[in-house]
């Protein structure tokens, strides 16, 4: 992002003022270790401390060939829009959700409950959602993860999918 046409110090004021209005605490999500980030610390805008997390892309003809080779033959309940579809595996044991932009589907939410990990739930929903956003022409994937979910990365690296960059959310207590 450029500079956004007005000082930092009215950025950060609109920001507190927006949140305010609502009663809640300012937030602004920004590349880690980048200007805008720079500009924001002396302003008061500081790390949540809730964790950083990689925005990562994949092909989605790619990703969807390597997860079919894999996930395992789950039933899996897909409830959708022109524009969304969220699937569940195994009565709300693994669930995500996907949502078209033009060509590109994000993914999110994606989650397994503790007790069913390590069984390829996960996969056979990443699969699920990517046959749903391919069958509506979607060619690009993008997701975020925690920088802290190694297992997830690892999930998603190896279907294809790598980070373009890493975000990072400030609070303007």
């Amino acid at each position: 992002m450029d500079a956004p046409g007005i000082g930092w110090a009215d950025v950060a004021f609109r920001v507190r003022e927006f949140y305010a209005a609502r009663e809640q605490t300012a937030y602004v999500q920004v590349q880690r270790g980048s200007h805008i980030e720079q500009a924001l610390a002396p302003l008061g805008f500081s790390s949540t401390g809730d964790g950083d997390a990689h925005a990562q892309l994949a092909s989605v003809a790619r990703a969807l060939r390597s997860l079919r080779s894999v996930a395992p033959d789950v039933t899996a309940e897909v409830d959708e829009t022109t524009t969304a579809a969220a699937a569940t595996l195994d009565g709300g044991t693994a669930t995500g959700r996907g949502v078209l932009s033009g060509d590109w589907l994000l993914v999110e939410g994606l989650e397994v409950e503790s007790a069913h990990r390590r069984r390829g739930l996960a996969t056979a929903v990443l699969a699920e959602l990517l046959d749903w956003g391919a069958s509506r022409g979607a060619t690009t994937a993008m997701l975020h993860v925690e920088t802290a979910n190694v297992g997830a990365i690892a999930l998603y690296e190896r279907h294809g999918f790598v980070t373009h960059h890493t975000n990072r959310y400030l609070t303007g207590r």
